[in-house]
């Protein structure tokens, strides 16, 4: 899937996770968090990715960038909550469980544990999503992480065998069938700053063209060309999240 030339630059990034957490209630000590944390969050966004991609380094050098970008958000959510989430009792245990789950994944990553290290991560990305839910607060990451959760749904059980199973087929297209209209909805709810980005757009597009050659895939009903048809699709998924989540 064709991506973009270059890497958003941090900056960029930052102030698109910095609208993750924007609402009128965000405002005065409300600053210092929305700044800190989006300059916190690619951090370990970017060690999920890498994790995934099975390289230690990467992860591990991601994780120490996000230790120390999240130890300034700790310090001004002890400073001064942000407005925002004041009436949440779970605001400030779930920050600090984040980092605890970031410590936690640098320490199986660093033993070359990096399938555990993920799934750790994968424990932190759920709970800010349920902590946006919680306050009303929607981000891009909703539908990026409602893709990722069903993707992981499509296990690649009973095909180590040349032809899929019948229950494995049914159970394929279906799943197929869910991704294909998530993946409709994450060109829909393009943010702002990408909408009309030739880049994103081909990106997008690309992940859908990679969906429909997954069921193709299955239609064949060889195991070995679905396996490499879902690799690729995670692959180039995997990417997608990193220059867009």
């Amino acid at each position: 899937m064709p991506m973009p030339p270059t890497r958003p630059s941090i900056s960029t990034i930052a102030v698109v996770l910095a609208v993750t957490f924007a609402r009128p209630a965000l405002a005065g000590d409300g600053t210092a968090f929305e700044r800190d944390f989006a300059n916190a969050w690619p951090h370990y966004r970017d060690a999920w990715v890498r994790s995934a991609e099975n390289d230690a380094a990467a992860t591990a050098t991601a994780l120490d960038a996000f230790a120390a970008a999240w130890s300034r958000v700790a310090e001004d959510v002890a400073a001064a909550p942000p407005p925002a989430f004041r009436g949440d009792a779970g605001f400030t245990p779930d920050l600090r469980l984040i980092g605890d789950i970031a410590g936690k994944a640098a320490f199986q990553a660093g033993r070359g544990r990096l399938a555990q290290a993920h799934a750790t991560l994968q424990q932190g990305r759920a709970i800010l999503g349920e902590l946006r839910r919680r306050n009303g607060i929607a981000a891009y990451d909703d539908p990026l992480d409602e893709f990722e959760d069903k993707l992981a749904e499509v296990g690649d059980e009973n095909l180590d065998q040349p032809e899929i199973p019948p229950e494995q087929f049914i159970h394929l297209v279906e799943q197929l069938g869910v991704l294909a209209y998530l993946v409709e909805r994450l060109e829909k709810l393009v943010p702002p700053q990408w909408a009309g980005d030739p880049a994103f757009l081909e990106a997008a597009e690309g992940l859908s063209r990679q969906v429909a050659t997954v069921k193709a895939a299955v239609f064949t009903g060889q195991a070995v060309a679905v396996r490499a048809a879902l690799e690729d699709l995670r692959k180039n998924f995997n990417k997608f999240y990193l220059y867009y989540g």
